[in-house]
């Protein structure tokens, strides 16, 4: 049936593809439609392969964190189809501490956190392990404000974070694992106003409040959280994104199933981002929304970006090196490189 969100979704391909916007099928708009796109294929074949793996039912509200992106989402029923009650950038594990792909439900949030250096992380940062080190709320914790639980064998959630410099980059798997999140406050609000019956400002008395005491607050409320790994996904208003497959998953899939790979190198191409998708324009549109939705930031939180900017040697740091923010090593100068520790203790804690 050709009904109006049919002529709505045609009048988007025909601006994407520089069409006059009639909401037509008429013979340019055809001929778009029937274009076939070899390079996409073995792609789209692996991310369809990937929504098998994933609950019929993502609950609601569902957290979805894709990991390629380097970005979280709240997301919220809007008929039959998602909307995204919030998101934001986020940090994701580093090549060689990678943020695993699972499914598991939110149960605690915790704000003024203290924070317990796990022995791995001692050794990559003080060379050595110092036994039980405990670090308290305050600026200088590598929890933050507040961390989010949802209790899983891979020991990854997502938390605050001082290091702020890393959200600007493009190549965000930076982290230990664990998943830094680019505006807190927003999801902390977002999913306590919904599950607890919380105000927004009393979520915000906590983010500009003192340093403590530490408070664990219960979701009252379902919310499944989902870790993904799609390096091509559709948005909920229906366009397609591509990213680039940042650990290299796709072409070990690929070769698993027997499936051509997506292309040789495991990335995507820059014209088939602006090519395929006909999005000449996201750039601009995700600048915005990735702001806190009163736009406001606290003085506490501006404070703490200018504290972490990246300093100028790290952007040149050695291709076979890692890039390690404050957060991810206490006592360490800001911004070192740090070569990988050749011997990881075992199980590896993640943050």
């Amino acid at each position: 049936v050709f009904d109006a969100a049919l002529a709505d979704a045609l009048r988007s391909v025909q601006r994407a593809r520089d069409l006059s916007p009639t909401g037509r099928l008429d013979a340019p708009t055809r001929a778009v439609l029937n274009e076939r796109r070899a390079e996409l294929i073995p792609l789209l074949a692996l991310n369809l392969e990937k929504w098998r793996w994933l609950p019929r039912d993502l609950g609601a509200p569902p957290l979805w964190i894709n990991v390629p992106r380097f970005e979280l989402a709240l997301r919220e029923r809007a008929g039959d189809d998602w909307a995204d009650a919030t998101r934001f950038v986020t940090v994701v594990g580093a090549h060689d501490w990678e943020t695993p792909a699972f499914t598991d439900t939110m149960e605690t949030i915790v704000f003024n956190p203290t924070w317990i250096v796990p022995a791995s992380i001692q050794r990559e940062s003080y060379g050595e392990v110092r036994g039980f080190v405990e670090r308290q709320p305050g600026p200088g914790n590598a929890m933050g404000r507040v961390k989010f639980l949802f209790p899983n064998d891979h020991a990854v959630y997502v938390h605050d974070t001082p290091s702020k410099w890393a959200f600007d980059v493009d190549d965000r798997a930076r982290s230990h694992g664990c998943v830094r999140a680019g505006n807190p406050e927003a999801l902390a609000r977002e999913l306590l106003t919904r599950t607890n019956g919380w105000t927004a400002e009393r979520v915000r008395a906590i983010f500009q409040g003192p340093w403590g005491p530490t408070q664990s607050v219960t979701v009252e409320a379902t919310v499944p959280v989902h870790l993904v790994y799609f390096t091509a996904e559709v948005d909920p208003d229906g366009r397609l994104r591509v990213y680039d497959d940042v650990y290299r998953r796709d072409a070990r899939l690929a070769d698993a199933l027997g499936l051509e790979r997506p292309d040789a190198h495991g990335r995507v191409l820059a014209t088939l981002i602006a090519d395929t998708i006909g999005d000449e324009h996201w750039g601009e549109a995700e600048g915005v929304e990735e702001e806190d939705s009163d736009g406001e930031m606290d003085d506490e939180t501006e404070a703490e970006t200018d504290a972490s900017a990246a300093p100028p040697a790290a952007e040149a740091a050695e291709a076979d090196r890692r890039l390690v923010g404050p957060s991810d090593t206490l006592g360490t100068r800001e911004g070192e490189v740090l070569l990988r520790s050749p011997a990881p203790l075992a199980p590896r804690p993640r943050y």
